[in-house]
């Protein structure tokens, strides 16, 4: 069954941890051919300074995007919440993976003519996210790009009318995601690529046998697999609604050599989930096992051309 044909191959490749341990125990330093043949490469993932943490990356995100806030014409910045200011705004985000900064200003004109002036001047390379209000105060959401870290990039601007005057409070959120393991990543010298599908049962029925979709060599195809799978980001965050899950499975092995009697054992196995809301586990051989990424199977069906077998049922 599939489900047993891909736990074998994940064995094997847990297996390797052991074996690989208990060679290191007994072996001296590898030689300079060993070496060349054991390096692990990388595409770069997120971009990020030197020793940065995901959070670090956030909280110098947002205060950039706080920094390079234009408020109306008239605005004074203040130097925190004005007395009285307490319940007029919506509570700040305060999730786990949330970092947030806040800025206030005093605004001479209405709450109409605030949110004129923000809805006819998106902030630069931003886009408008959402509208609405809390109680009588409107607000106003701009996001940007995400990244391989950063999941959310929102500047959310509220308006209330305080003390004869509006009152702008302005929060630069970000919810950032934990990097791409270091360790996790596909091995270099792979020569070969193997994908098979397991498509969902139909209602009634039994598991659905593994299909060989195609075995790759063009080492371009290979090349560019490996490099997508080695810089995908880790899975977003927080709670989502999904499609129904019926257990469709893509299976992507990557093996070194040519394919003869030494090379049956893949060096890493890719199980991308293709139904609810995607999901891919990377397993290396003699390293990490079934480590979250964000969903791949589309993207490797897409670039190397293969489609995967129409869902029935």
């Amino acid at each position: 069954m599939a489900m047993t044909a891909t736990a074998n191959r994940m064995a094997l490749l847990a297996a390797g941890v052991a074996v690989i341990a208990g060679c290191a125990a007994q072996l001296g330093p590898a030689s300079s051919s060993d070496s060349a043949s054991t390096t692990i490469s990388i595409t770069a993932s997120p971009a990020r300074s030197s020793g940065a943490s995901p959070q670090q990356v956030a909280r110098a995100d947002v205060s950039a995007a706080l920094r390079a806030f234009v408020a109306p014409p008239g605005a004074r910045r203040l130097a925190g919440a004005p007395a009285g200011s307490a319940g007029l705004f919506s509570p700040l985000p305060s999730g786990g993976n949330d970092v947030v900064t806040t800025g206030w200003w005093t605004y001479p004109g209405t709450q109409d003519q605030a949110v004129a002036w923000f809805m006819s001047r998106v902030p630069a390379g931003a886009a408008l996210t959402g509208t609405g209000s809390f109680g009588s105060a409107p607000f106003l959401s701009f996001g940007r790009s995400a990244t391989a870290l950063l999941q959310l990039r929102e500047l959310g601007i509220q308006v209330a009318a305080h003390d004869g005057s509006t009152l702008l409070r302005v929060d630069s959120h970000d919810t950032w995601r934990p990097a791409h393991p270091a360790a996790a990543v596909i091995p270099s010298g792979v020569t070969r690529i193997v994908l098979t599908a397991t498509p969902g049962p139909n209602p009634g029925s039994h598991a659905a046998a593994v299909r060989l979709l195609a075995t790759v060599t063009d080492p371009g195809q290979v090349a560019k697999v490996v490099a997508l799978v080695n810089a995908l980001p880790t899975p977003g965050v927080g709670v989502y609604n999904c499609p129904a899950d019926i257990g469709s499975e893509l299976t992507v092995d990557f093996y070194r050599g040519s394919g003869g009697v030494n090379d049956t054992s893949p060096v890493a196995v890719v199980v991308d989930r293709m139904t609810g809301c995607g999901s891919t586990e990377l397993s290396v051989r003699g390293g990490p096992q079934h480590v979250a990424l964000a969903d791949s199977g589309p993207q490797i069906l897409d670039v190397l051309k293969v489609s995967f077998p129409r869902q029935v049922g």
